[in-house]
């Protein structure tokens, strides 16, 4: 499999990160399949997101609406892009959406092609086993029910890799998060400073910027 895991960031940070994933897709011009985790009508995070990778000579996006603008017919193509990204933002109301769309053995099958599957924060720990991590952090912060407005109660995500991701971990209040919430787990744990990520090709993979696994 060919997975990215961001945490998040800017351009300048992940510069090394891109370089990475435009190698690891390794043709000109590809297609990236944009999977936002809610719907982006004015496509402001879209348009960001192209306007991003556009320096890397990339210009053919398909956006891919999980709500909204769902559109079965539109599998195929999204199957035939070179790389899908999934992008940031509610963890729950993402995770709960692939799950509505019946799309977890869809994602699952792309990974496994040999396609490249990029996750950008709540993108990235959707590829892990869980999303447990950011069910513990919210509850222990208070506001889980309203990210959680969705109501979702299985947290089981894609299982693509063997270990958790903690994204954003320059933020103090991760630090001894990651550090309680490990001694109660059985799988590593890998926490990344935005600007750092992950990087798997195959049996390689490959740490980018501070990374610290617990």
């Amino acid at each position: 499999m060919k997975l990215i895991f961001y945490s998040g960031g800017n351009n300048k940070i992940n510069e090394k990160l891109d370089l990475g994933l435009i190698e690891l897709i390794g043709k000109k011009d590809p297609k990236i399949g944009y999977i936002p985790s809610s719907s982006d009508p004015q496509r402001k995070y879209f348009n960001e997101t192209k306007n991003y990778y556009a320096k890397y000579g990339v210009s053919r996006f398909l956006y891919f609406d999980l709500d909204i603008e769902f559109g079965r017919n539109k599998l195929p193509e999204l199957m035939s892009c070179d790389a899908i990204y999934l992008s940031g933002g509610n963890t729950f109301r993402f995770l709960y959406l692939i799950k509505k769309r019946g799309l977890i053995a869809f994602l699952k099958r792309y990974a496994r092609s040999g396609k490249v599957l990029v996750g950008v924060s709540a993108g990235s720990m959707i590829m892990t086993p869980s999303i447990n991590a950011t069910v513990v952090f919210h509850s222990q912060k208070g506001d889980l029910d309203g990210l959680n407005a969705v109501g979702l109660r299985n947290f089981n995500a894609l299982n693509l890799v063997n270990f958790e991701f903690i994204p954003h971990f320059n933020e103090k209040e991760k630090v001894a998060f990651a550090k309680n919430y490990s001694k109660t787990q059985k799988n590593p744990i890998y926490a990344c400073d935005d600007g750092s990520g992950i990087i798997i090709d195959g049996g390689k993979t490959t740490f980018y910027g501070r990374v610290i696994k617990f």
